[in-house]
């Protein structure tokens, strides 16, 4: 039985709205007004005013709790509720929304609905009661949805701030997350460096007091050594017929092979000749010079660089190959492209010693005491 005076109907109110359980303000809420007020349904909504959906947040259908999914709030009584504050139909609601799926649903057949206003103002959602029959309302209807829905706007607004705030932590989490892996990679990318300058700094050691053919044998071991590269070579076009080119060093797995002569077309090595450089990720070993009869069909990946001459013009090249899947080009590129300059100089002019000293002080930056006294003349 409904109660009938105002003392019993707000006492009514407050020990149902004060007595909130594990299932939320909402879900009381609407509970609790259609004990109150006597009717069938009762929602609590939320409307995104800039998507134009209309969002349940608590939905209490003749003795149970309901799930409704969002909705468009064009063509609703939701829609007149965010444009006028209220609306009170108390018959044929259907018929004038007959593009409402949900009060079909429902059967409603009445319907009363106020707007839910954040504390400082501004729409933020409504409050509706609706009946499957003619929706006759007690006098005290309109006082107790005006008090539950000052206080739904409070709640609502505290959830929308705390979800907003949630997303602002969330996002400088991401922020932050992204700042320590770039910093992860480039610390990666600075050890990556320090290893490199490392290896070439006892490269200048190793390699500065030989001279002619034992330099470059040396280089290009050290080489293959510093780039973690299971081949380096060193090759000369040939003097009469520039698609053949000639090994002057070659090692592989660490070992010194014998030298040969192959045909440049076809193969990265003549990519090179042409663009001055050539960098294969995978697959290099399919486009090997024949001469090599499968001996390297393991190689992977491939990073050429062409030697000129003091005239500007190709005279060979330089090059590494790994036999996985090469991913720190840059780096090897950028070391093939310093590190051609000692052979290219020990080539043209035979100056193994100091010639070496000098390109291997610009490898990236390197400012190393202990390599100037070899660039003294």
């Amino acid at each position: 039985m409904l109660p009938t005076s105002a003392p019993e109907i707000f006492r009514q109110l407050a020990d149902k709205l004060t007595c909130v359980s594990e299932e939320g303000f909402f879900q009381h809420l609407v509970r609790s007004l259609t004990g109150i007020l006597g009717v069938d349904h009762a929602v609590v909504e939320y409307v995104d005013s800039r998507q134009g959906t209309v969002s349940t947040l608590a939905a209490w259908s003749q003795g149970e709790f309901i799930e409704t999914a969002p909705y468009s709030i064009q063509s609703t009584p939701c829609q007149q509720v965010a444009e006028h504050s209220r609306l009170f139909i108390s018959s044929h609601t259907r018929q004038q929304f007959p593009e409402d799926q949900r009060l079909a649903a429902l059967r409603v057949e009445g319907y009363l609905g106020i707007s839910i206003a954040a504390p400082g103002g501004g729409f933020l959602g409504a409050i509706a009661l609706m009946h499957s029959s003619v929706l006759e309302l007690p006098s005290y209807a309109d006082e107790v949805l005006r008090i539950s829905a000052a206080l739904a706007g409070a709640e609502l607004a505290r959830q929308l701030a705390e979800s907003q705030t949630r997303e602002r932590l969330l996002y400088k989490q991401q922020a932050l997350q992204r700042i320590g892996r770039h910093n992860t990679a480039l610390i990666n990318t600075i050890n990556e460096q320090q290893r490199f300058q490392h290896a070439v700094v006892s490269l200048a050691t190793a390699v500065s007091a030989e001279n002619g053919e034992a330099f470059l044998r040396r280089l290009t071991a050290h080489m293959a050594e510093a780039l973690s590269a299971e081949v380096g070579f060193i090759a000369l076009l040939d003097e009469q017929d520039s698609d053949i080119a000639h090994t002057l060093t070659l090692y592989v797995n660490g070992q010194c092979q014998d030298n040969f002569a192959y045909y440049l077309p076809g193969v990265p090595c003549h990519k090179v000749m042409v663009e001055q450089e050539c960098i294969v990720h995978e697959g290099a070993a399919i486009m090997l010079p024949a001469e090599t009869n499968g001996a390297l069909s393991w190689v992977n990946g491939y990073v050429g660089r062409r030697l000129d001459d003091s005239h500007g013009q190709p005279m060979g090249l330089i090059g590494v190959m790994f036999k996985s899947r090469w991913t720190m080009w840059m780096l090897c590129a950028m070391s093939c492209r310093y590190l051609l300059r000692g052979p290219l100089q020990s080539l043209n002019a035979n100056k193994t010693k100091y010639a070496f000293a000098n390109w291997l002080f610009l490898i990236r930056g390197l400012n190393c005491p202990t390599v100037l006294p070899l660039c003294a003349t």
